[in-house]
């Protein structure tokens, strides 16, 4: 988590780029939304969280793709939660190490989760699912085929259940917030 944390702050300049970019388009989309007779607040709220989704899929493909990520040996592991049985017989130091891993990949996907919750209101639990486990699915192929490391069903359960739990969050927060309004998963 450190390295991480290292990696982020020496590429600061990188994301001040991207965020000033990531503002020049979003100003004229809001301005368009507005000037097509949607209210300034809906126009920005939308573009904003158009925006999150981008931003949040741009740093999930970083953070699992990208140059800094680790590399494996290629394999697949097609029994969720192996790692974790093969790690308790390997030790506390292990099984803490696994137990970060999977609470990494379920927090990395939280955001994204959120956020589709948040702007589309309409969307349906079950069709989220099938879209963040698909995403999910993708990654964990190329990594294998493309950049020789591992690919494993456990990544995509815990990324699955991470975007599941921040949609979950999403469709709670908007009951909160409007208890008269009917709503569905």
């Amino acid at each position: 988590m450190d390295a991480l944390l290292r990696r982020i702050g020496s590429e600061s300049g990188l994301i001040l780029i991207v965020a000033i970019a990531m503002l020049a388009i979003a100003l004229p989309i809001v301005l368009w939304r507005i000037r097509s007779g949607e209210g300034a607040l809906p126009a920005a709220w939308k573009t904003g969280l158009e925006g999150a989704i981008l931003g949040s899929v741009a740093v999930i493909v970083a953070l699992t793709l990208g140059a800094f990520a680790t590399g494996g040996q290629g394999q697949i592991n097609w029994l969720p939660f192996q790692s974790l049985f093969d790690s308790l017989a390997l030790g506390e130091f292990w099984t803490g190490m696994v137990m970060t891993d999977l609470l990494g990949n379920f927090l990395l996907f939280i955001p994204i989760g959120l956020v589709v919750g948040l702007r589309f209101a309409q969307a349906r639990i079950w069709v989220w699912a099938a879209v963040v486990v698909a995403f999910t699915s993708a990654i964990e192929i190329a990594q294998f085929l493309v950049l020789n490391r591992s690919a494993d069903t456990t990544d995509v359960v815990m990324n699955g259940l991470g975007g599941i739990a921040g949609f979950v969050i999403a469709r709670t927060l908007q009951r909160l917030l409007s208890p008269a309004k009917e709503w569905e998963l």
